[in-house]
């Protein structure tokens, strides 16, 4: 079931102390998110991890709204501004804990499908196996019987020393019938 909410902006603690307030992610601020990406893997393809910055980034400039608990080096509380957010997304904790707050959830529940279908890995709802199930194939009795040993005085387990000899090779383009009136 696709389940339909209004979303609201929202306060998120990121850090001891630190609060920010989130605007809901639209399709807008997803396509600009995903055109920085692509921005990001034009100038150099082999760098997948920029471009994953890229995307939260923009999506982080496009959400957050509002902040408290944000300050200078002396303490003194810092408005949100595009200079001020661009300062606090260089720093790598605020980065790392707005992408845990903030993009990560929406990436999870993106990835989910709300619910909609499967998983198809197998580790949804639907593609887990029931109680019961054997996860794992029982032995069959030639394999149990090879795990016998002699000092238990039960059968040696086939090697190749101990298989049977090879049968005489008919010969080639003779039927048998044929062979056995000659």
């Amino acid at each position: 079931m696709f389940k339909i909410s209004k979303r609201e902006p929202e306060w998120r603690e990121i850090l001891p102390g630190v609060r920010v307030e989130f605007e809901p992610i639209t399709i807008k601020a997803v396509r600009a998110a995903r055109k920085a990406a692509a921005t990001a893997l034009g100038v150099d393809p082999d760098d997948i991890e920029e471009a994953g910055d890229q995307l939260t980034r923009e999506l982080l400039r496009r959400g957050i709204r509002a902040w408290d608990g944000v300050g200078d080096e002396e303490g003194e509380q810092l408005p949100l501004s595009s200079e001020t957010l661009d300062m606090a997304l260089e720093d790598p904790t605020f980065f790392q804990a707005a992408d845990q707050a903030y993009v990560h959830p929406y990436i999870m529940r993106n990835a989910e499908k709300n619910g909609s279908s499967a998983s198809p890995n197998g580790t949804g709802e639907a593609g887990t196996q029931a109680k019961g199930t054997a996860t794992s194939t029982a032995a069959t009795r030639k394999a149990a019987a090879a795990r016998r040993t002699p000092k238990r005085g039960k059968k040696v387990a086939p090697i190749s020393k101990t298989s049977r000899a090879p049968k005489r090779a008919k010969k080639s383009g003779v039927s048998s019938s044929i062979a056995a009136d000659s």
